[in-house]
């Protein structure tokens, strides 16, 4: 999955890796920090482990922090 970040920040950048079942009911969160160099295309991989119920999305954001999650980058979603 591929993102162009979009606004320019020279703070920790947080990308979150959200795995929702089918009825959108949020099964598994993880996250790395990095910061990100403004105007690059950067390509990132999540291991997502096993799941108890059908994944129905997994979603990516990229925020600025934990406490005011405001989007740094266009999120991505892929559906199942």
């Amino acid at each position: 999955m591929s993102f162009k970040k979009i606004q320019a920040r020279d703070k920790t950048d947080y990308i979150f890796v959200a795995v929702y079942d089918t009825n959108g009911v949020l099964l598994n969160l993880d996250y790395i920090q990095s910061n990100f160099a403004n105007d690059q295309v950067y390509n990132i991989g999540f291991y997502i482990p096993p799941q108890s119920k059908k994944i129905g999305s997994v979603k990516v954001y990229v925020w600025n922090s934990f406490n005011d999650a405001t989007p740094l980058a266009e999120s991505k979603e892929i559906n199942f």
